[in-house]
């Protein structure tokens, strides 16, 4: 069996890794990897050598990044990508493709795929927030071209239903993002801190932060965040924001920073040193989907800012804050005390119990693609049924 998948940053990477590792050790599967995006950009060069260290066939390099922070960036980019995997996936000539997600590596291979007529396995469907980001659109979008749907919530399996999708392709197997989770070795934080070369940072928060759907000039609200942790002497640990449009407004409040004593920043770490900063974490704080899907898996208090991740299914660790204005100082206080703190001790994770990947790879050694191949369900006659 031939698999094709494809990789654009770190982050869709380590959540797809362990399946890929059930994959590269069947000797029945011949699996290969297309990398683009972020991988190939400057400063993000060691997430090739961890895929590589995986033991993952990289099977073609597609650099479809264009050098610029404006709202035509990546429409551009999802245009090199559909020409560029058109010639790899011929030359691969897989028996199934796998995209995870909502960017545009995986609406560029539902449209190769759909037209190159092969299974196409969609990863994360259904999910929603209401902030109305343009990932919401790319990701209903590349359902709607997916011959199978492998999901993370009952939720997301009624949302794809509703979309006029199968129940019948759809599976509820939970998120293949928690495996690291449950599989990662554990590090204490002396250990950790002194591997980041940061043992002054006894206590830390994590701040993973991307730009937001309302479009902001001047990002008043990572510039609010950074401005309380920094009078409020918290020790942070800062993750740089992914490559959607505006991230730049971002980086600008960063730069202000450097030289701080509380802040930590980077671009990008080995999946075991990032698992292990969530792992002893005070708390994280941005509106990254880690922290509403994955952090409950420790668990650790969340504090999620603004609309990104706006109604997304979570636990009772999430705070939502959706107007950093007012409650931010609040809020920290809150997280960080030994009341919340024990009121969040053995919650479950909606999200999946950390074998995920494990019901995927079974699925897809089992599941008949042929017969997903042509679309052929319409929901209208079922209804009149």
């Amino acid at each position: 069996m031939r698999i094709l998948s494809i990789t654009g940053n770190r982050a869709d990477y380590d959540l797809m890794s362990y399946l890929y590792k059930y994959f590269n050790n069947d000797p029945d599967i011949d699996f290969g990897l297309i990398v683009t995006g972020a991988h190939l950009t400057t400063g993000y060069e060691a997430s090739i050598e961890a895929i590589k260290k995986d033991g993952n066939k990289i099977v073609a390099k597609i650099a479809d990044i264009f050098n610029s922070d404006t709202r035509s960036s990546r429409a551009k980019s999802t245009g090199v990508l559909i020409s560029g995997l058109t010639d790899f996936v011929d030359q691969f000539n897989p028996d199934i493709v796998i995209a995870p997600g909502d960017r545009e590596e995986v609406i560029a291979m539902g449209i190769v795929a759909s037209y190159m007529q092969i299974p196409f396995v969609h990863f994360f469907g259904g999910d929603f927030a209401e902030s109305g980001h343009v990932d919401n659109m790319i990701r209903h979008a590349s359902s709607k071209m997916a011959s199978v749907h492998m999901v993370s919530l009952e939720e997301h399996k009624r949302r794809l239903i509703s979309l006029g999708e199968d129940e019948k392709s759809i599976f509820n197997i939970g998120s293949v993002a928690l495996d690291k989770f449950k599989e990662e070795p554990y590090v204490c934080r002396d250990d950790l801190l002194k591997r980041l070369g940061i043992e002054e940072f006894s206590q830390y928060a994590l701040l993973i932060y991307h730009p937001p759907a309302e479009i902001q000039a001047e990002n008043e609200e990572i510039s609010k965040i950074m401005e309380v942790l920094s009078r409020k002497k918290i020790k942070t640990v800062v993750s740089y924001p992914n490559t959607d449009f505006n991230n730049s407004s971002i980086i600008k409040v960063y730069e202000e920073y450097k030289g701080n004593d509380n802040f930590f920043f980077y671009k990008n770490l080995d999946r075991n040193t990032f698992v292990n900063l969530y792992r002893n974490a005070a708390f994280q704080i941005g509106n990254s989907s880690s922290g509403v899907c994955e952090a409950a898996s420790i668990p650790i208090p969340v504090i999620n800012i603004g609309t990104r991740q706006k109604d997304r299914g979570n636990t009772e660790n999430v705070m939502y804050l959706e107007d950093v204005s007012y409650g931010l100082e609040e809020a920290i206080e809150c997280v960080m005390s030994d009341e919340y703190r024990q009121s969040i001790k053995g919650i479950k994770n909606i999200f999946g119990d950390g074998d995920s990947s494990q019901r995927a790879y079974e699925l897809i050694k089992k599941i008949d693609f042929s017969r997903w191949l042509l679309k052929v369900y319409d929901p209208l006659k079922e209804e009149a049924q």
